[in-house]
C-alpha cells in the first residue's frame, strides 16, 4: 500500500501531509503523545545546538561522554520507531482509512475504495469507514451504493451526523423530499450547522409548493413556516406563504409575508400581491372602526401605488372621520385628480369643505356628485343641510 502512494506520482507535498496527517491522528495515542515530545525536544536541541558549530561540536555539546552519546542515539531511535510503529501498523485500521482520504482527494476512487474496505477488514464496525465509502461513492453519483454504507454506519451507530447529512444529500438529489428532511432533521438534532438549514428551507419549500399545487393549504403553510424557520432570508418561501395565506383569505397574514419577501428582494409582481392584499384587508379595518390601522394599511397601498384612487379616497375617510379636515381635503382633492369622474369622492370633499363652513364651495361639490351619480343619496342629504345653512330650503 505503501509503495502504490509513493509510486502513483503524489508528490513529496503530499507524502508530507500524509505524514503530517497521521501524526494528528495518533496524537491521542501514548506512544503517540511520547513521541511528539521526544521530536519537541529534539528539536529544540538541534535549535540551541545550531549556534555552537558543526554537528561534531553540536553532539559534543548535548553529549560530552560516551554513554551520553549512547543515550542520544537511543533517544533518536525511540522517536522514529514509536512514531514508524503507529504510523504505519498494517494491523491500524487508521492507517488504511489516512490512505484512503489522500486517495479521495486525489480523485483516484479505485485506490480510495480499497483503502478503505481495507480498514473495514481489519474492523467491520469502523463507521468512519462506512461514511467514507459513502461520501466516496456519491462522488461518482452511485447514489444506491453509498445509501447501503451510510445505513450501514448507522446501524453500528444512529448518531453519526455525516452518515444522515449524506443519507439527505442523496434524497434531495434523487428528488425524494421527504425521505431528505427526514434525514436533515436527524442530523440537526445531533449536530446544528447552517448548512443543513438551508437545505432544509428548500427542501420545505418545495414540498409546500407540492401541497398548493395540490390545494392542501393548510399544510403548505406549515410546510413553508418550516421552511422559514430554517432560513429566514429565502424570499421565495415568504412569497409563497404570503400567496397561501391570501388564498385562505387570511390576509393580513400574507401582508406581513409579502412585505418580509420585498425586504428580501423587491418586484413588481410582490408589490402587486401585497397591493391587493390591503385593498383587501384596509376596508375590512375600516368597516370595523379599527381607523388607525386602516390608515396605515391604505398609507402603505399608496405607496406601492400612488395612483389608487380607493386607497386616497379611504384616506379621506379616515382623516374625515378622525377630524383632520386639512388632511381629508388633501386626500380627497388627490383621489379627484385621479378620477374626476368618482362622485363618491366629491361628497367627501364636500362634506370637508362644509364643516370647515365653506357652504357654497360644499354646496358647488354635492352638485357635481349628484351630475356624475344621481343615484347617490348621500350627496342630497349633504346638499340639503349645505342649502338649509345658507338659507336656501327654497332649493333644496
Amino acid at each position: 500500500m505503501f509503495f502504490d502512494i509513493l509510486t502513483s506520482g503524489i508528490g513529496l507535498f503530499k507524502i508530507v501531509r500524509l505524514m503530517i496527517r497521521f501524526i494528528a491522528v495518533y496524537f491521542k495515542y501514548l506512544y503517540g503523545v511520547i513521541s511528539l515530545i521526544l521530536l519537541t525536544l529534539l528539536c529544540y536541541m538541534i535549535y540551541r545546538g545550531s549556534n555552537v558549530g558543526g554537528f561534531s561540536q553540536f553532539i559534543n555539546y548535548f553529549f560530552p561522554t560516551i554513554y551520553s552519546k549512547a543515550f542520544g542515539l537511543f533517544l533518536f531511535l525511540l522517536v522514529i520507531v514509536s512514531i514508524l510503529k503507529y504510523i504505519f501498523d498494517p494491523k491500524n485500521e487508521r492507517f488504511y482509512e489516512g490512505f484512503g482520504d489522500i486517495y479521495f482527494d486525489l480523485g483516484k476512487r479505485d485506490y480510495a475504495d480499497k483503502a478503505y474496505k481495507m480498514s473495514l477488514k481489519h474492523n467491520p464496525n469502523r463507521t468512519y469507514a462506512l461514511q467514507r465509502l459513502g461520501d466516496l461513492n456519491t462522488s461518482f453519483s452511485d447514489y444506491d451504493l453509498s445509501i447501503e454504507y451510510y445505513k450501514k454506519s448507522l446501524k453500528i451507530n444512529n448518531k453519526l451526523f455525516f452518515s444522515w447529512k449524506g443519507l439527505g444529500n442523496i434524497y434531495s438529489i434523487q428528488s425524494k423530499t421527504q425521505d431528505a428532511i427526514d434525514a436533515y432533521e436527524t442530523a440537526l438534532k445531533i449536530r446544528s450547522m447552517h448548512e443543513i438549514n438551508l437545505r432544509l428551507a428548500l427542501l420545505y419549500k418545495t414540498e409546500g409548493e407540492s401541497y398548493i399545487n395540490q390545494k392542501l393549504y393548510d399544510e403548505a403553510i406549515n410546510s413553508l413556516e418550516k421552511s422559514i424557520s430554517n432560513d429566514p432570508s429565502l424570499g421565495a418561501s415568504w412569497e409563497l406563504l404570503g400567496d397561501t395565506y391570501a388564498q385562505k383569505g387570511k390576509h393580513d397574514k400574507a401582508i406581513y409575508a409579502f412585505e418580509q419577501a420585498i425586504e428580501l428582494k423587491s418586484s413588481t409582481v410582490l408589490k402587486y400581491k401585497l397591493f391587493s392584499s390591503l385593498l383587501i384587508v384596509g376596508p375590512q379595518y375600516y368597516k370595523d372602526g379599527d381607523f388607525e390601522r386602516s390608515k396605515r394599511v391604505f398609507q402603505r397601498a399608496t405607496e406601492l401605488n400612488p395612483q389608487s384612487v380607493e386607497a386616497w379616497s379611504y384616506l379621506g375617510n379616515i382623516s374625515f372621520k378622525q377630524g383632520n379636515f386639512l388632511d381629508a381635503e388633501k386626500e380627497y382633492r388627490t383621489a379627484i385628480s385621479l378620477d374626476p369622474s368618482l362622485a363618491s369622492a366629491y361628497v367627501g370633499l364636500a362634506n370637508v369643505l362644509a364643516q370647515q363652513g365653506n357652504f357654497l364651495a360644499a354646496e358647488n361639490e354635492y352638485r357635481t356628485a349628484i351630475s356624475l351619480d344621481p343615484s347617490l343619496a348621500s350627496a342630497y342629504v349633504g346638499l340639503a343641510n349645505v342649502l338649509a345653512q345658507q338659507q336656501k330650503l327654497h332649493n333644496a
